[in-house]
């Protein structure tokens, strides 16, 4: 009974909801399209589009003749972004007898949205628009500032302004005019002074957030464009808010808040969840997580909605080429370019990625036709550099610097950029005579002398780069990156308590300062100072778990303590947090190669090649362990594929080189070879090259080396290694001829010095104490060099002299046997026998091969010893 009775309540409130609901329904039929008007403003006013939408459908449904619901239809179809429709209803408001002054604001607008743009500016001047000033010449302004004719845009807002000096629309048009005009700074004048009026102008404030986000000003951008979204209600358009949400999420990646991002992205994929738009920036968003795969794939799914856009073809290389992906990134890059050839950043990157995959000529030319259009862009000059060597070889290279220089020759960091692109062609006292006019220009400036003292270390000079880098430090003592050079180039030559006072420095003053740290801990390793060292890393691991680069460099340091496990852990996390960088995964398979698990190491490194079949690092890694585990063939087989995907890479050429010499066939090898130099040909190439020769007995074996310095004398790499062919052969002179070149080139080579000195002792020249002296003055702590100077020294009578040198150069952890019997020979010399046949003894118990050995036991026996 008592379910019946409950069930018998139920109905009967069924039936009354029900009823309501009917009678509801009923009364809802009998408004008329007067009330639903009112109904759509309340709405409107309310922030409510969508109910308002409703409300004027039905409107004119009821009555089709109502020509205020059916502007208002169209009104709110735009808003929507529905311009199509808008036009539709217009004409329609049109038919039932709305006036040319009626329509003439709303018309202009939907032309604009429709893209008719030059349809309206001939409207205007023909009097067929029906519009008055001050609308007139804002709607002139607005279509001459689409059609990027800002100068004129900006007298036609003016002239708006004179006839309505209040005239908000006019006024965010004249600033959005001259922004593109290049000023800025008025323009935001202009909006203030919009915004002065009106706090809350949602539009006003859209534009200024653009604006300051164009500018780099990224907090005063975002503080605008939440402003404008919180008053985006009723003021807004649709596609002025798709707009402002896109203008959040670009502002928020600046801002490095990829949360803030995220939000922004979220809000436009609800509102268009498959437009080009939501999958370019979502693309944006996982770039800048450096998550390569999603980024690629927003990008292609973005392409599939806009094939013709350039912004989304730009990520979708730039994701690609951080991929690895060298030969799909080219052929993207290569369509964009030519599809908007006058793309100048395009241009830039697809010829950085033909110089990466060995193609200057192609590289050459993209630069060449981006000069020709007038551009002004020194990142073009400096990309040819390495183009015109390649090609035409270093002095027509260094002819680009000294253009680039005679063009500026008064901009500090256009000179800085020149030097540093002289130090790369090894034109090093080009380069100390560059940075020297550039800090006379700006007196110890610290940027300055940070860029000599990296061009001091490239060119040997170790001492002098670490006095010029204590220089800059001196000059601004908080500039953390000062220190930090001042410490690798400190650790680079051995003092490692230098290193470390810079970073505890940068370390105590900065608690986010994860590069110096890593720096330090590494440091502290190569002082075995374990403890230091962890407590270093402990301070690191918390932005390991959500920092690639920490994570990646956590990795490498337990690495090179030896604890695998712990290294192969956040690499693993490394690949986590860059899923689309192969490079932590190859360092995964390498910690598990290192603890013997070869089936695994194997299987990691598949995967990798598997997602990153352009990724020739990959590559190399899995055929060196096809060659590591005896399977020749295997890697052989890889190469193949390799060259069936890039025929024409010269990169791969080089590895099946590799390859074959690792397997001693070096005619393989010198064929692979020729095939690379042909392909792209490189001073190592040549070298290879010549070594396959050499090794395979083959005629020859310097020619390849003879002419890449045909065309490119300059190459002092290259030079020496002629040079020091000649002198294993035993062509004295033409070795010394070598090195005189290699000298005249590069007069602080302490190598070159050191082996011309040597020749010319054993020709009996009185020069090789002069040149001995120079190249030990150069490089005073490498053994090789001071064991030559000190020798040559004995020799020559200064046994005194050379045995102090000749000390010094055992003095290291592991000398050389020939080192050690220079120092025997001269300790004989000097008269302390007894030490001699000391070193001597020691000398006889090495299984090294040596080529003094027959001297030493001479020695040896002349002393009295066994």
């Amino acid at each position: 009974m008592g379910r019946t009775m409950a069930r018998v309540r139920i109905i009967r409130s069924l039936i009354i909801v029900l009823a309501g609901a009917w009678l509801c329904s009923g009364c809802d039929r009998f408004i008329d399209a007067e009330a639903r008007i009112g109904r759509a403003q309340k709405q409107i006013a309310e922030g409510n589009d969508r109910a308002a939408f409703i409300e004027l459908q039905n409107a004119v449904r009821s009555e089709p003749d109502n020509v205020p619901a059916r502007l208002m239809l169209a009104e709110l179809s735009l808003r929507l972004g529905d311009p199509k429709s808008a036009d539709r209803e217009l004409a329609q408001a049109l038919q039932v007898g709305a006036s040319a002054e009626q329509v003439a604001v709303l018309g202009a607008d939907i032309r604009l949205a429709l893209g008719e743009t030059q349809q309206l500016l001939t409207q205007i001047d023909t009097g067929e628009s029906g519009l008055a000033e001050p609308a007139l010449s804002t709607y002139r302004g607005l279509a001459l500032l689409k059609l990027n004719q800002s100068e004129q845009a900006i007298a036609a807002f003016q002239k708006a302004l004179q006839a309505d000096a209040k005239s908000s629309r006019a006024s965010i048009g004249l600033a959005e005019a001259l922004a593109a005009s290049g000023q800025s700074d008025k323009a935001l004048e202009v909006l203030n002074a919009v915004l002065e009026t009106n706090s809350k102008d949602a539009t006003a404030l859209l534009s200024k957030g653009t604006l300051l986000a164009r500018r780099g000003e990224t907090s005063a951008a975002l503080a605008a464009l939440t402003d404008a979204r919180q008053n985006a209600a009723g003021q807004l358009s649709m596609a002025q808010y798709v707009a402002l949400l896109a203008a959040l999420v670009e502002t928020h990646l600046a801002a490095g808040d990829l949360a803030g991002a995220d939000a922004a992205q979220a809000e436009i994929a609800k509102l268009s969840p498959d437009s080009a738009l939501t999958q370019l920036l979502a693309g944006r968003i996982a770039f800048a997580r450096r998550d390569y795969t999603n980024a690629v794939a927003a990008a292609q799914k973005a392409l599939r909605a806009a094939p013709g856009s350039a912004q989304v073809k730009f990520l979708l290389a730039v994701a690609l080429l951080e991929q690895g992906n060298l030969n799909q990134a080219e052929a993207q890059l290569a369509g964009l370019v030519r599809m908007a050839p006058e793309n100048v950043e395009a241009r830039k990157l697809l010829a950085r990625v033909n110089l990466r995959l060995r193609r200057p000529d192609v590289a050459m030319q993209l630069l060449t036709a981006a000069q020709q259009t007038g551009v002004e862009d020194p990142e073009i000059d400096a990309l040819l550099v390495p183009a015109l060597a390649a090609v035409d070889g270093k002095a027509a290279a260094r002819a680009q610097i000294d253009r680039m220089v005679a063009a500026k020759p008064n901009d500090v960091d256009e000179l800085r950029r020149a030097a540093s692109l002289y130090a790369v062609q090894r034109e090093f006292d080009l380069a100390r005579n560059t940075l020297a006019r550039a800090l006379k220009l700006r007196e110890g400036d610290p940027a300055t002398l940070m860029a000599l003292a990296r061009v001091e270390h490239a060119a040997g000079q170790r001492k002098v780069a670490v006095e010029v880098a204590q220089q800059a430090v001196s000059a601004s003592p908080e500039d953390a990156g000062a220190r930090m050079l001042l410490a690798q180039l400190a650790a680079a030559g051995g003092d490692l308590p230098r290193a470390i006072e810079q970073l505890e420095y940068v370390r105590a003053k900065d608690a986010n300062a994860t590069e110096a740290r890593v720096m330090l801990a590494s440091a502290y390793l190569r002082q075995q100072n374990d403890k230091a060292a962890d407590a270093v890393i402990g301070e690191l691991q918390p932005a390991g778990r959500s920092k690639f680069a920490v994570a990646n460099a956590l990795g490498n340091l337990y690495a090179v303590r030896g604890r695998y496990q712990e290294a192969r852990a956040w690499f693993q996390d490394a690949a986590r947090l860059e899923p689309g960088n192969p490079q932590p995964q190859l360092n995964v398979a390498r910690m598990q190669l290192a603890v013997g698990d070869k089936v695994l190491a194997r299987e990691t490194l598949e995967k990798v090649v598997a997602a990153h079949p352009d990724s020739l690092s990959a590559a190399v890694e899995l055929i060196s362990l096809d060659l590591r585990d005896g399977r020749p063939e295997a890697a052989r087989e890889r190469i193949a594929r390799l060259k069936t995907a890039h025929p024409n890479d010269a990169a791969v050429a080089v590895i099946e080189g590799d390859v074959a010499m690792a397997s001693k066939a070096y005619s393989t090898a010198a064929s692979a070879y020729e095939s690379a130099a042909r392909l792209a040909p490189s001073g190592s190439t040549a070298v290879r090259l010549s070594r396959a020769r050499r090794l395979g007995n083959m005629p020859e074996p310097g020619r390849p080396l003879a002419e890449w310095l045909d065309k490119n004398p300059d190459d002092l790499a290259v030079r020496l290694v002629l040079a020091e062919d000649h002198m294993t052969d035993g062509r004295t002179d033409r070795a010394i001829a070598e090195y005189e070149r290699a000298v005249q080139a590069d007069a602080r080579s302490p190598m070159a010095l050191n082996n011309l000195a040597w020749l010319y002792q054993q020709k009996g020249d009185a020069r090789a104490r002069e040149v001995a002296k120079r190249a030990h003055e150069l490089a005073p702590d490498v053994a090789a060099i001071a064991d030559t100077y000190g020798w040559i020294l004995v020799q020559s009578g200064d046994v005194g002299g050379g045995l102090a040198v000749l000390k010094q150069a055992v003095s290291g952890a592991t000398p050389q046997p020939d080192i050690r019997y220079h120092y025997a020979a001269a300790l004989a010399k000097a008269g302390q026998r007894d030490a001699a046949r000391a070193e001597l003894v020691e000398l006889m118990r090495t299984k090294e091969q040596y080529s003094a050995s027959a001297d030493a036991r001479k020695l040896l026996a002349e002393l009295g010893g066994e």
